[in-house]
């Protein structure tokens, strides 16, 4: 049944408002499809928002992100999609030095 659900069934079904956490969900869901065709979870899978916003941006150098990306739960799966738009918009991350080291760090 979830694998079926849209954006708006998220938000007016489930109550998911936030779109990064319908983002997360709809990843969730996309790779628990793919593992059930026998690739197996993603790697992204195991890292968690917790190890993200806390040992992952701290790696980087850009522990003041930590807050607006523990809010935004983003996990592992997450934070593969994020786009430069989404630093900005999402994670208020403006300074364009900091968004090319967050994009790189993900490559």
């Amino acid at each position: 049944v979830l694998l079926s659900l849209n954006d708006d069934d998220l938000e007016l079904g489930l109550g998911v408002n936030s779109s990064m956490h319908r983002r997360k969900l709809r990843l969730a869901i996309e790779d628990y499809r793919e593992a059930e065709n026998g690739k197996g979870l993603s790697r992204a899978s195991e890292l968690d928002h917790h190890w993200v916003a806390k040992a992952w941006l701290n790696d980087v150098g850009l522990l003041q992100y930590s807050q607006a990306f523990h809010n935004h739960l983003v996990d592992g799966r997450v934070l593969n999609s994020l786009t430069k738009r989404d630093l900005e918009k999402y994670l208020n991350v403006s300074k364009k030095f900091h968004q090319i080291s967050l994009l790189l760090a993900i490559e």
